[in-house]
C-alpha cells in the first residue's frame, strides 16, 4: 500500500455539489444588484473560498464580498446544501478503503457545517476520522490553513498521506505542506490544470484513485 492515509477534498472530488453551489452564487449576486452575468461562469466558484471568488470574478471590495457571502449563505442553507450527488464509483471507493485499514479524512475550503451535513444526509461521515473545513467567520478558508488545521488536530504522517482533490487549489495546499496530491478528471478541473501545477498523479476514476493508493510501486 503507498498510502496510509487519505485526506479527500469535497466538492468535485466526493460530492457533484455544482448545482447548488452556482444557484445559490446566482442568488447572491442578484441579491446584491448584479443581472448581467452568464449563470453557466459561476462553476468557477467551486473550489476556492468563497469570498475570493467574489473579489475576483466580480470586481467586489472586500466588505461587498463579505455581504455577498451572506446571501450566499441565505439560499445555500436552504436548498443548496441538498443539490448536490455523490460522483459515481467514490462510495465504493470509500468503502473499500476503510476496509483495507487506510486512515480516511476530509480537508475542504466549504465550512465545515455544511461538509458534515452533506456527508451525513449521503451516509457517508461515519467513515471519516476527521473532518477539517473552514470556519464561517473565514478565520480558516484557504487549503492550506484547512489542512494545518487537520495535522494540528491528528496525528497524520505527511510522508504517507496524500491529498485527493478536483481543483489546482488542492494540490497548492497539499504541496505548501509536503503532500503528495492526487488530481481527480471526473470534478471541475481538467488535465492541463493539473500539469501546470504539478499533481503527482492524476485520476480518471475513482478505480484510479484507489489503484494509486494501493499500489506498491
Amino acid at each position: 500500500m503507498k498510502f496510509e492515509s487519505v485526506i479527500f477534498d469535497l466538492d468535485g472530488t466526493i460530492v457533484n455539489s455544482g448545482e447548488g453551489i452556482v444557484k445559490s452564487v446566482s442568488y447572491a449576486l442578484e441579491k446584491m444588484g448584479i443581472v448581467d452575468f452568464d449563470e453557466s461562469e459561476n462553476y468557477r466558484f467551486i473550489g476556492p473560498p468563497l469570498i475570493e471568488s467574489f473579489m475576483k470574478f466580480y470586481s467586489m471590495t472586500g466588505e461587498e464580498a463579505r455581504c455577498a457571502v451572506e446571501c450566499f449563505r441565505e439560499r445555500y442553507n436552504v436548498l443548496g446544501v441538498h443539490e448536490c450527488s455523490v460522483y459515481h464509483g467514490v462510495r465504493e471507493l470509500l468503502l473499500e478503503l476503510k476496509k483495507q485499514g487506510v486512515k480516511l479524512y476530509i480537508g475542504s475550503s466549504k465550512p465545515e457545517k455544511y461538509i458534515r451535513q452533506i456527508l451525513e444526509n449521503e451516509k457517508l461521515a461515519n467513515l471519516f476520522d476527521y473532518i477539517s473545513g473552514a470556519t464561517l467567520d473565514g478565520s480558516i478558508e484557504t487549503k492550506e490553513q484547512v489542512l494545518t488545521q487537520l495535522f494540528e488536530n491528528t496525528t497524520v504522517n505527511k510522508s504517507t498521506a496524500v491529498m485527493v482533490g478536483d481543483r489546482f487549489h488542492d494540490i497548492e495546499g497539499a504541496h505548501a505542506l509536503g503532500l503528495q496530491c492526487i488530481s481527480v478528471l471526473y470534478g471541475f478541473g481538467n488535465e492541463a490544470e493539473f500539469v501546470a501545477y504539478g499533481a503527482d498523479y492524476i485520476a480518471p476514476s475513482a478505480e484510479d484513485v484507489l489503484k494509486i493508493i494501493m499500489s506498491e510501486e
